[in-house]
């Protein structure tokens, strides 16, 4: 869902550009991905292992049930440290920004079973894919308002 004032933008890549009080996990200048899921953890669902579906959840560059989280169509995106994961820097950051759709589609893959016949799988991808390619590079400015940037 996407709900005015948002900036957009939930799959994507970056570099990070200043950290916050205690990040270890991270140092300026890193080439990262980010598991924009931001979910609660204390919840019923989350404490099932259902963190898909926490009402609590927030996701970066969406507004779900719990609010709106600007995202990397921005100059800059806050991103909780935790939900970091290095990168080679082996692909453009471009490329990179379509790991999201493309574990996506890879597990759906596995939970459709024998795909003989079936093809909306492969246009879903397709079409998400050309979504996820228009999102370019971004830093990442990890537990800081973006408000107090600009």
């Amino acid at each position: 869902m996407r709900v005015p004032p948002l900036i957009m933008g939930h799959e994507f890549a970056g570099e990070v550009a200043i950290l916050g009080k205690g990040v270890s996990n991270a140092k300026v200048g890193d080439k990262v991905g980010v598991i924009t899921n931001l979910f609660c953890g204390v919840c019923p669902a989350c404490k099932a292992g259902l963190t898909n579906i926490c009402d609590n959840r927030l996701i970066i560059g969406t507004t779900m049930k719990a609010g709106s989280y600007n995202g990397a169509m921005a100059d800059y995106v806050l991103a909780p440290a935790a939900k970091l994961f290095p990168l080679s820097g082996k692909y453009s950051f471009s490329e990179y920004s379509l790991l999201e759709p493309l574990s996506t589609a890879l597990r759906a893959t596995k939970l459709a079973g024998d795909l003989k016949g079936k093809n909306h799988c492969g246009y879903w991808l397709r079409s998400h894919w050309f979504v996820g390619y228009h999102v370019h590079q971004t830093v990442l400015v990890p537990k800081r308002s973006l408000q107090s940037i600009h």
